[in-house]
């Protein structure tokens, strides 16, 4: 009995979520067909903590193959390293009016004084393409 208690104790506490050292912003984008449209999807590190600018960071799309049967098409361009930030650029342009959900997928390292650790998110960003106006 002892033992299975512990086991359902070591399940839940495994499936709680972890508190990350960082806020990240995931936007809104309004654009117009058949125009490029830039944004930025920040994240700032929680006081303490800093971008480590050793470790080889990525950004992309998390699913190429979900916009296949759509008409956008999305850039991840660059990742910029600031002193209170970075931010992720990514471009789109779409070619039809309409709402798509597209995820960007990081992995990235952040230090504190006493450890550096990597992580992992995706980063949710709609998309909202409307006729340009002429």
């Amino acid at each position: 009995m002892l033992l299975k208690t512990m086991l359902i104790g070591f399940l839940m506490m495994s499936q709680t979520q972890v508190a990350v050292p960082y806020v990240k912003n995931e936007p809104v984008v309004m654009a117009t067909t058949d125009a490029s449209t830039s944004f930025r999807i920040d994240i700032v590190p929680n006081n303490g903590w800093y971008w480590n600018e050793k470790y080889p960071s990525k950004f992309k799309l998390n699913d190429e193959e979900s916009l296949k049967n759509t008409k956008l098409n999305v850039v991840v361009e660059a990742w910029v390293v600031e002193a209170t930030k970075t931010f992720v650029k990514v471009s789109v342009v779409g070619s039809q009016p309409g709402t798509t959900d597209i995820m960007i997928k990081g992995k990235f390292s952040l230090c504190s004084p006493t450890t550096c650790q990597v992580f992992t998110d995706k980063f949710k960003v709609r998309i909202i393409i409307q006729n340009e106006k002429k």
